[in-house]
């Protein structure tokens, strides 16, 4: 799991294929393809932390998406 700066809880779903985007609010608003069926790990990074990293173990590959929202900074 992951949060944007915007409070969006972003989910891997394993077994589905995609990174399930949930509002504050519990509303699911959207879906990121993964890249395969089992997403495991995601996490922000990249310039500006707005670059999200899936791993997937299908493809065993990792995949990054440049979403253009900032992703919440896991420390400090």
């Amino acid at each position: 799991m992951a949060l944007t700066i915007d409070k969006q809880l972003l989910v891997a779903c394993y077994q589905k294929g995609v990174v399930a985007v949930i509002s504050p609010n519990g509303q699911v608003v959207d879906y990121i393809f993964a890249g395969g069926a089992y997403p495991t790990n995601i996490a922000f990074g990249g310039k500006e932390n707005k670059k999200l990293y899936i791993t997937e173990i299908e493809t065993n590959s990792v995949y990054i998406v440049d979403l253009g929202i900032e992703g919440q900074p896991l420390f400090g």
